[in-house]
């Protein structure tokens, strides 16, 4: 839903329309939900098996989630693209600095995901989550590097 009118996050809306055509074209996957009103932005797409989310929030870089759409009952598993990144294209993930107030600077950066995520992603864009329990771990270790940082170290 864009609200106010606002240029800027119609830019932003246009922006994720022309970059990430190819999941509709190539992947099957259609817009099932968005939420565009500053200062945050996320826009869901699905297709039959894998969930992406694109987003935006003011002050920081934007991002893409890949997720498995989960069966009834069972809960539902996404990760960053940078964990994806980690572990197929490291030298790729400090090209993605666009930090800002401003979205429209922000929006080259969505084009750049866009095409690191047709690139090092399409095997799960068609729905092979071989790689998942490898994100996962990467997850892990990142939530356990963030919590160090925050709180100091656990005490054995």
């Amino acid at each position: 839903m864009t609200t106010g009118g606002d240029a800027a996050v119609q830019n932003f809306e246009n922006a994720i329309r022309e970059a990430f055509t190819f999941l509709t074209d190539e992947f099957g996957f259609v817009r099932v939900s968005s939420t565009v009103r500053t200062p945050e932005h996320r826009i869901f797409f699905e297709n039959a098996t894998t969930r992406v989310l694109v987003a935006y929030e003011l002050g920081g870089i934007p991002w893409v989630e890949l997720g498995k759409l989960p069966a009834p009952g069972e809960r539902g598993e996404r990760y960053d693209l940078l964990f994806l990144l980690m572990e197929r294209a490291p030298h790729e993930i400090g090209r993605i600095t666009a930090r800002t107030r401003e979205i429209d600077q922000a929006l080259p950066t969505l084009g750049y995901l866009a095409g690191l995520l047709r690139e090092y992603g399409a095997d799960i864009l068609r729905g092979d989550f071989a790689i998942f329990p490898r994100l996962r771990v990467r997850a892990e270790e990142n939530l356990t590097r963030t919590n160090e940082q925050l709180y100091g170290k656990a005490n054995s």
